[in-house]
């Protein structure tokens, strides 16, 4: 199971204060500081400074389930030197994060997979905070068509290619969707440096074939490939304006007919969305055309190929989906998506061997493996059950969180069977067994460098069971000297990996263990002995280098 470790090197300063004595009210404290252009050092002004806090632990981890509830936020402004102050604020710790339009949105102190939070004391003023504002990249271009006339209307997405899973691309907006105008040209902001490509779709009317040939326009990603795996990418500097031109080209293309219906055989609206086959996010393509009254709906411009129709509520209250292969070879008619409801997934934890300490705070959360987006939490109740009341179709992996650090997880059982790497499938009725124990705990420390040489400051540490109990995964960070501590791990053995880039353990291994082949030469196989100790060095794996090994499958 992942969970998240604040390693004990991180622990010991974690900032603490003392209750003052009765009666009395502690002084507030400030925080006074000054933002500035990080390219040219200019004042910036109007920026909204956001201070959220207080928060108890001095280091916040990102990315990771359970983290602490975000706290009450106090708003203020910098003023024509770019100067801002906020005061009367109450002891402890606080993310300061900085926005202003056509600068990227940042936080103060975001290091690795961490943030360092600013500890205010009782009375005490924290002085001269400087804070650097990145002006937003700028792609901007023109789309035609085949014969080069200008597009107009055409939705163009910048995207980013994410491999949180190997062999497994999503693709995620990096500033929204933005349209061409009457001339094709488009300008998209926001974002920060980096690779990027293009998703553009074309309006609705060009996705029809206008002759018996059947060609017409669909779905491109840059420069003119149909599928997003063929898309190429480009560099975007900080604050600087990138030109991209996008021809259109035709190919041939389908129609998809069909109706929505509930589990009474009635039409049904919702949001409808037709997806790669193997579900990956940012992959809709076609224009899709709905009757909110009757579920009846047209997908046009879909070139030949296998593919995922999802269907989804557009109201919160509602709970029901459907996830349905299709096939497209020529026009489909008669297309039935039908819809189920979502699961009630009830389970328990069972502590095998001797308790040692209560299990109140923790909680269970499942993690969707096409997408990586987790459940809310559920809490674990006194009599240890907890249950999840809407739980979408799909493969999910479970994670415990805030699992008080003497515990390891041992095993965990769906359905009356081990829940293995790939996860398991969401069915109605079925129960989730999650057995944790503390006897025989084994210890994991360790230290982790850069590229060159030198420590590692929060970076991911993943530990991957490699003996079949793959949900006692591990994820933790290294602290700001680049050691990490696993206090209490599952007794077996581990490859242990260490990742500039943000994770978790449980969503990398569930491509299988041979995905991870080609980074052996950074990680470290480990035994872990009932009650022992090991330690490790481990030269953690850049950005880079896990976007150069995840891509080949």
């Amino acid at each position: 199971m992942l969970r998240t470790v604040i390693p004990a090197a991180v622990v010991s300063f974690l900032a603490c204060w003392l209750a003052p004595a009765s009666g009395q009210t502690p002084a507030g404290g400030s925080i006074q500081g000054h933002v500035v252009n990080s390219l040219t050092g200019t004042p910036v002004r109007g920026a909204t400074i956001t201070l959220r806090g207080p928060y108890a632990m001095r280091v916040l981890v990102l990315g990771q389930p359970g983290a602490p509830p975000v706290p009450a936020a106090l708003q203020t402004a910098s003023d024509e030197q770019g100067d801002f102050q906020i005061s009367n604020l109450r002891p402890g710790n606080y993310e300061l994060l900085q926005r202003h339009a056509g600068f990227v949105p940042s936080t103060l102190e975001n290091i690795g997979n961490a943030v360092e939070l600013l500890s205010i004391e009782p009375g005490q003023p924290i002085l001269n905070v400087v804070v650097k504002l990145t002006p937003a990249s700028v792609v901007t271009g023109k789309i035609t068509d085949a014969s080069g006339q200008p597009v107009q209307d055409a939705q163009v997405t910048v995207i980013r290619k994410v491999y949180t899973v190997a062999g497994r691309p999503s693709y995620s907006s990096a500033g929204g969707m933005v349209r061409s105008d009457d001339r094709g040209i488009y300008s998209a902001s926001g974002f920060r440096a980096g690779t990027y490509g293009l998703k553009i779709d074309p309006p609705a009317a060009l996705t029809q074939p206008g002759d018996p040939s059947g060609q017409a326009y669909t779905t491109t990603y840059y420069p003119d490939a149909t599928d997003a795996d063929g898309m190429a990418t480009f560099e975007v500097g900080a604050g600087a304006a990138r030109n991209v031109d996008v021809k259109l080209r035709k190919s041939t293309v389908f129609r998809l007919r069909g109706r929505v219906l509930d589990a009474d055989g009635l039409g049904k609206s919702g949001r409808l969305q037709l997806l790669r086959k193997d579900g990956a996010a940012g992959t809709a393509l076609g224009s899709v055309s709905s009757n909110t009254m009757d579920g009846n709906f047209e997908i046009s411009g879909v070139p030949a190929g296998s593919y995922l129709l999802v269907a989804s509520p557009t109201s919160a209250t509602e709970r029901w989906s459907a996830r349905q292969p299709i096939d497209v070879a020529a026009n489909r008619e008669g297309i039935r998506v039908q819809l189920a409801p979502a699961r009630q997934i009830r389970g328990s934890i069972r502590i095998e061997g001797k308790v040692a300490g209560s299990l109140a705070g923790a909680g269970i959360e499942l993690c969707r493996l096409n997408s990586g987006v987790s459940t809310p939490s559920v809490p674990v109740k006194d009599d240890l059950s907890f249950s999840f009341q809407a739980v979408s179709p799909g493969h999910y992996t479970v994670c415990v969180t805030r699992l008080p650090a003497a515990y390891y997880v041992k095993s965990v059982v769906y359905d009356g069977k081990e829940v293995p790497a790939s996860g398991f499938e969401a069915a109605a009725d079925a129960t989730l067994l999650v057995a944790v124990s503390a006897g025989g705990a084994s210890r994991l420390d360790g230290k982790v460098l850069d590229a060159a040489g030198k420590p590692a400051t929060y970076a991911l540490v993943t530990l991957f069971p490699t003996d079949g109990i793959a949900m006692s995964a591990l994820t933790g960070v290294t602290d700001a000297n680049g050691t990490f501590v696993f206090p209490a791990v599952r007794p077996g053995q581990y490859k242990v990996l260490a990742w500039e880039a943000n994770g978790s353990a449980l969503m990398l291994q569930s491509a299988g263990m041979d995905a991870l082949k080609p980074l052996d030469a950074k990680s470290a196989t480990v035994k872990l002995k009932p009650g022992g100790r090991e330690t490790v060095q481990l030269n953690r794996v850049s950005a880079e280098e896990k976007e150069r090994a995840f891509a080949v499958r």
